[in-house]
């Protein structure tokens, strides 16, 4: 066998590389002085729940929207790439317009998009965007097929503004932030483990595909 045979034989005998899922992590996060007793308690909460995600079989792409009154869209990053300290220094919670300036900035529309939003407050202080608004934005990502949100309420009673969207919602009070993270990741292990490889992948919700197959 000649090394131009034996080079062919040998690419054609080795087992096909699997490229792992890619998804994007859309983690909106409430930076209102509500929150200012609970800095220390959140930055730890979010830091184990990145170090969680890692565990996953996926690559993840995570972009950080901060929000208070102001709103501030960092650029997407490698999950490993992820250094956090958490602050609240704001005054308000305009929700509205973080959600929809966070929706724009994500451009996705075959690679599985989760959109978490993390508040322990209600919406007070948007100027562009109302609930209607953000509704129908919601609606049109879910109806795409890849898309995926998730509210993390920490007020310790129902969230109206959830409620309002109807979007699955984990209910936790201020103090057990790392307890509501760490079900939001078991609720996002349990997601990407029904991801298809890379190459045609389609998203499995609830035994159907993205498409509306079984």
């Amino acid at each position: 066998m000649s090394e131009t045979e034996y080079m062919v034989s040998t690419r054609e005998n080795r087992p096909p590389v699997r490229t792992l899922p890619f998804v994007h992590l859309l983690a909106i996060i409430d930076r209102s002085q509500s929150m200012a007793g609970c800095e220390q308690r959140t930055t730890i909460a979010l830091r184990e729940f990145f170090e969680e995600l890692k565990k996953h079989r996926v690559r993840y792409s995570v972009r950080l929207v901060e929000f208070s009154q102001e709103i501030t869209i960092h650029a997407p990053q490698p999950l490993e790439m992820i250094s956090y300290e958490y602050k609240a220094d704001g005054t308000a919670t305009a929700l509205w317009d973080a959600l929809g300036q966070a929706l724009i900035s994500e451009k996705s529309r075959e690679e599985l998009v989760i959109c978490l939003i993390v508040t322990d407050g209600e919406e007070n202080a948007s100027r562009e965007l109302n609930r209607r608004h953000v509704q129908a934005m919601i609606q049109a990502r879910e109806e795409m097929g890849n898309w995926i949100f998730l509210f993390l309420n920490l007020q310790g009673k129902p969230n109206r503004s959830a409620q309002a969207l109807g979007i699955k919602c984990f209910d936790y009070g201020r103090e057990d932030v790392g307890a509501g993270l760490k079900a939001v990741a078991a609720q996002l292990s349990g997601v990407v483990k029904r991801l298809g490889p890379s190459a045609g992948m389609k998203l499995i919700i609830g035994g159907k595909d993205s498409n509306g197959g079984e």
